[in-house]
């Protein structure tokens, strides 16, 4: 019995641990424009009483300015209450209403006490319960045995309610003063469905690996370009990163890379059906909840396609119990760049071209425009003149939930605008979604789900970001006539390098993508007989994709050339058809569920495009077929498809040991002959200790389950004609004249023993909830080898072909994964939840084409990441005195120097080091404080042990025919040992081929803030509205990176060429009519 009191005296401790210090009669406090209802907790808090009001006879909006110094309790409520209330103090109790009632109010009603006790099902006390007398403040707690004692008007009901347990309301009968309540326990945490692959189980059920994103943690995010970012940092074991330019989609990696060439994407599958789209074209609101399928027994079950995991996106249906309902989603905000490159200043700029052209005088390395710039002090900051603008976003949604039982629609329309910092980018989303369901009798449904989406990408010129920067501060932006030049020095005019304020304008920069996207879902549910059922569904996808890009003559690409264009047209075309028939029966101790499913899958692809130049007239790029120039001509189709057949069974004995058997058999179209067709099975174990007799007495343990699994999947992520060869387009000339004809040589062999690139894994995993699940979570560690990589490997010269694809290879991923979801406070008005991530992933690669030897060409090394950088390490400048150590390696004082590891006066493969460019761990922490009316969500994420060679370090490495970072540099009177002197115009290669430019890009970030107050219900429902919630928004605050790291943001601003991070400020509206 006594352990049973220590989880009740835990959660008691844990929910009293904010308390402070009490002055049981007198109280010092200062209000200004303290709303009356929060100055009337103050006081229940500081004189420990209860107050209790009808809140239709008191104002508590009323504001509340005054100063008490040590006053009694009726000086306090003399001073605060309107001349229209009166109180009445009764032992501990203050009860406050109207004066001269006809009816008899609060405080004229019979007060009697009440005490009781608060059990669980087995007849355990719980200590910590809230005891509230409903529709009013007056409540308290339990106590160390579960009692309380409260003062009620007669008559009145009890609310009792405690985390973990159901809410019970408790009528008082007449004369009773005594009560015994027992809350039952709340299993909807266990009862959740989770989706799996053509069909769902309750959560308590699962075998396998899987996490769930719900639509309220995807509504806390607010600002998304794209439903994976609801991911980021929620889900162990996924690696997201996301672009910063608008409209960027994300890029999702589960449990690591498995594959070298055949992609690393996962399946995304969207009400039942595999997503051919654009994941950015899915309408966050839209989405019920989002289950990411880990390890090999849950992603089996999609066999070729579930290698690298499974996302299922659930969409929004109306419910059955609804009526008619109208909610509203919302948000308007801004967007800036606080953060700029470190770049020279003019006068630095000029020293550092001064080393570069030593023995030089200004006149001979600077031209008039520089000159002037010099002798006047007037520098260009251009990262200020391009970037200091500011851009904007908003989204709008409208949901419309109808509903007469039998038959049930929803509606969602959005849309959503992200406009950058430069004019001619920006991203731009109309939606619209409708589901419905119609039950046609009692063991018949019938139901669709359709999406349209339009889309919108503005592109423009990623060089303006680079040129934004690195032009140097020894220029003009604008002529004597106040108009842009085109040159902005002599100097740039020789390197034919262009003002880029040209290339922010539409006129002269246009690159659009535009797709549309329709999407159409089917399906009957047919009971047959109890328990039998037959599911069909047939699923349409179409996108209609033009890419169009217009340059003038006044572009950077064009240089004062006759203006270019492009434009291609790409049509998609996915239809899947699905067929699922699923038996359920309960025999005594034992549970099946057995489905059968066949499914088939085609895909078509159709391209056209043109390309050309100086057209007579302008028209964007719709009238480039008008070019007498063109050059480029595009088309293609490609066809694939997919056929497969799947079983499983779920088998439950005494509801706790559970086992899974899935198998699956598929046949693609991009296989060889005689290949195509392959059997990927899994099997999964499940033991739900807490049911077990031994540990049932355990009054903190909530759950605990063992799961372990086994499981194989496949990958044929390839082009769609890899096995039969490829031709290339060539160019023959005959004899000496200038002759020629168009013809075609070989360039890919063809193999037709091509197969399957096969995944393998094995998982083990455990789920446990501590204290009423205050404490809940998993902890899983896997292995996954991965087989017979689809890869493509160079030939010889000799052999007439470049490369053919073969199967070769092995990878093997292997990692742990932590999910911790814990409330640590719960009082009667507040609520603190803490939920943490953590992923750790180790990724090497077994073999390659010749089983242990590495492939140095391709950065391949046997027990190594797939993604590495071989680089020389950087040992700093060389400086006077080490002339002759310096001449073995062609060098001289001031030339960068780098480590010779074998001491063979030369660098070579011996030299190289290897730097890791994947994580080896990602982490998310989402923390949120609730207090009454208000919320506050805060959420860090991190990625850890990876970085890169940084583009910034490369670009133009040490020349100075554009402006650099601001590094200490090596000069004659300098002798700096961090960077090399200048050259004039190459980069040098000892800095482009070492670490100089590798960076560990580890970093913490704050990713978003969100302060959100809900009106109370009396207030909105005057306006017709269930539920009013206004937030503000902070995203990307800021980001905590290694000392040394100098670009704008690790995660996706490394290169001059990158879009530049922003910052958000953002205010929304959720609402529900």
């Amino acid at each position: 019995m006594y352990r049973k009191h220590v989880g009740r005296a835990l959660i008691l401790a844990l929910m009293l641990s904010g308390a402070t210090s009490m002055n049981a009669q007198r109280i010092t406090r200062q209000f200004k424009n303290v709303p009356l209802k929060a100055v009337l907790a103050e006081v229940e808090k500081e004189l420990q009483y209860s107050i209790i009001y009808k809140t239709d006879e008191v104002n508590e909006r009323k504001q509340i300015t005054h100063n008490f110094n040590d006053a009694s309790l009726e000086e306090v409520l003399s001073a605060i209450l309107d001349n229209g209330l009166t109180y009445s103090i009764q032992d501990k109790m203050i009860v406050i209403s109207r004066k001269g009632n006809a009816e008899p109010s609060v405080s004229q009603q019979k007060q009697i006490i009440v005490k009781g006790i608060v059990k669980d099902e087995n007849g355990d006390p719980i200590a910590g319960a809230n005891v509230v007398e409903k529709g009013t403040t007056n409540g308290t707690i339990t106590d160390m045995d579960g009692g309380f004692s409260l003062s009620v008007s007669a008559g009145a009901k009890l609310s009792v309610t405690y985390i973990g347990y159901l809410n019970q309301d408790v009528a008082i009968g007449k004369n009773q003063t005594s009560l015994n309540v027992q809350l039952k326990e709340d299993t909807q945490a266990l009862d959740e469905v989770v989706v799996v692959g053509y069909g769902s189980v309750k959560k308590r059920d699962l075998t396998g690996s899987v996490s769930q994103i719900s639509s309220s943690s995807i509504q806390n995010q607010a600002v998304m370009k794209d439903p994976m970012q609801a991911l980021q940092g929620k889900i162990a074991g996924a690696d997201i990163t996301m672009g910063n330019s608008p409209g960027s989609s994300s890029t999702i990696v589960i449990r690591g890379y498995n594959s070298i060439n055949a992609g690393n994407d996962p399946l995304i599958v969207v009400d039942d059906a595999p997503f051919g789209g654009k994941i950015d074209e899915i309408n966050p609101a839209e989405i019920e909840s989002i289950d990411v399928l880990k390890d090999a027994s849950s992603t089996a079950i999609y066999g070729s396609r579930g290698a690298n995991g499974v996302v299922i996106i659930t969409t929004k249906r109306a419910r059955k119990d609804a009526k008619l309902s109208v909610s509203y989603d919302g948000y308007v905000g801004v967007s800036k760049s606080f953060k700029n490159y470190d770049m020279m200043s003019g006068e630095k700029y000029a020293d550092w071209k001064r080393v570069a052209n030593y023995g030089k005088t200004d006149k001979e390395i600077f031209d008039d425009i520089q000159l002037n710039a010099l002798n006047t002090g007037q520098f260009v900051d251009w990262q200020d003149l391009m970037f200091s603008g500011t851009g904007y976003k908003t989204d709008h949604n409208v949901s419309i939930n109808q509903s007469n039982g039998r038959n049930r629609n929803m509606l969602v329309l959005g849309y959503n605008k992200d406009q950058s910092i430069i004019d001619n980018m920006g991203y731009e989303r109309f939606s619209a979604r409708i589901n419905g369901d119609m039950e046609l009798a009692k063991n018949l449904t019938v139901g669709y789900s359709s999406l349209l989406a339009l889309t919108t990408r503005n592109n423009g010129d990623n060089s303006v970001w680079k040129y934004g920067t690195v032009l140097d501060p020894l220029t003009q932006v604008y002529d004597e006539n106040g108009d842009l030049r085109f040159y902005n020095s002599g100097w740039y005019q020789t390197v034919l390098h262009s003002n880029p304020m040209f290339d922010t304008d539409k006129n002269n920069v246009d690159n659009k993508e535009k797709r549309s996207r329709v999407l159409l879902n089917l399906y009957a549910d047919w009971e047959i007989i109890k328990g039998l059922k037959f599911r069909t569904s047939l699923t349409y996808g179409l996108s209609s994709i033009e890419n169009g890009v217009y340059k003038s003559s006044t572009s950077q690409s064009r240089q004062l050339a006759s203006s270019s264009a492009e434009f291609k047209k790409t049509n998609e075309q996915q239809i899947t058809f699905t067929n699922v028939l699923n038996y359920k029966k309960v025999l005594d101790k034992h549970a099946f569920d057995v489905s059968l499913v066949h499914d088939m899958q085609t895909s078509r692809n159709e391209l056209v495009g043109l390309t050309g130049q100086d057209m007579p007239y302008f028209g964007s790029w719709y009238n480039v077929n008008e070019a007498p120039d063109v050059y480029t001509r595009l088309s293609s189709i490609k066809k694939w498809a997919l056929l497969s057949f799947m079983g499983r069974i779920n088998y439950t004995f005494k509801d706790r040991y559970l086992l899974t058997l899935t198998g699956r058999y598929d046949g693609s179209s991009r296989l060889a002959k005689g290949n195509k067709w392959d059997f990927f099975p899994s099997a999964a174990l499940a033991w739900r200790m807490n049911d077990e007799a031994f540990l049932k007495e355990v009054d903190w343990l909530s759950n605990l389950k063992l799961r372990l699994s086994w499981g194989n999947s496949g990958n044929t992520a390839i082009s769609e004609y890899a096995t039969q060869g490829a031709l290339g387009k060539y160019v023959y000339y005959f004899g000496t004249t200038e002759q020629s004809a168009m013809g075609y040589l070989p360039t890919e062999l063809a193999n037709n023993q091509l197969g399957w690139e096969r995944t393998e894994e094995y998982n083990v995993g455990i789920d446990f909830g501590f204290l009423n699940n205050r404490i809940s979570g998993s902890i899983d560690g896997y292995i996954r080898n991965t087989s017979d990589l689809l890869m493509k490997r160079n030939l010889p010269v000799n052999t007439g072909y470049e490369f053919t694809w073969q199967n070769v290879g092995k990878t093997r991923n292997s990692g742990i994964e932590i999910a911790l979801n814990t409330v640590p406070v719960v009082t009667k008005d507040f609520r603190w939840t803490v939920d943490l991530t953590f992923g750790y992933n180790k990724n090497e690669i077994v073999e390659l084409f010749n089983g242990k030897e590495d492939s140095p060409g391709n950065k391949w090394f046997i027990g190594e990441p797939l993604y590495v950088e071989r680089l020389y390490k950087y040992a700093g400048v060389w400086q006077y005195g080490e002339e002759e150590e310096a001449a073995r390696y062609g060098r001289e004082p001031g030339a960068p120097k780098v480590e010779d590891v074998n001491n063979n006066g030369s660098y070579d493969q011996d030299d190289l080091f290897t730097y890791n460019k994947i994580p080896k761990w990602t982490a998310g922490l989402s923390t949120g404080f609730y207090y009454k009316n208000f919320d506050l969500n805060i959420y860090f994420y991190t990625r850890q042990k990876y970085g890169q060679v940084l583009g910034i370090l490369t670009d133009e490495a040490g020349s100075t025919r554009y402006n650099h970072l601001n590094v200490d540099f090596w000069t004659p009177d300098n002798p700096a040992n961090e960077c090399p002197k200048p050259a004039i115009t190459n980069p040098q290669d000892l800095l482009t081929s070492s670490d100089y430019a590798y960076r560990d890009l580890s970093f913490i970030r704050l990713k978003n803030i969100n302060l959100g107050y809900t009106l109370p219900k009396d207030i909105s429902r005057k306006f017709y509205s269930e539920k009013f919630r206004m937030y503000f928004m902070v995203e990307n605050p800021y980001t905590w990176t290694k000392s040394d790291y100098v670009g704008l943001d690790p995660e996706n601003c490394n290169a001059y060429t990158d879009h530049r991070p922003l910052t958000s400020f953002v205010f929304g509206v959720n609402a529900t009519f």
